[in-house]
C-alpha cells in the first residue's frame, strides 16, 4: 500500500508505503523536519517514509 501523508505542523510531504510482516511489530516514524509523529502501527503491517517535499520547521 502506497499513500501521501502531510505533516499537520510542518506541512512536509511524505509518501508512506508499507507492507505485511508475519510477526507483530510496534514502532512509529516522525518528520525529519520537525519531529511530529506521522504514523504509528502496533500489528502486523509496517510503515516506512520517504520524504517528498521539504516543508518549513516551526518557529521556536
Amino acid at each position: 500500500m502506497i499513500r501521501k501523508h502531510v505533516c499537520p505542523t510542518c506541512e512536509s510531504e511524505y509518501e508512506l508505503t508499507s507492507a505485511h510482516v508475519p510477526v507483530r511489530d510496534k514502532d512509529s516514524i516522525s518528520c525529519q523536519i520537525c519531529g511530529t509523529e506521522i504514523i504509528s502501527w502496533n500489528g502486523s503491517r509496517i510503515w516506512d517514509a520517504k520524504l517528498l517535499k521539504r516543508g518549513e520547521p516551526p518557529s521556536p
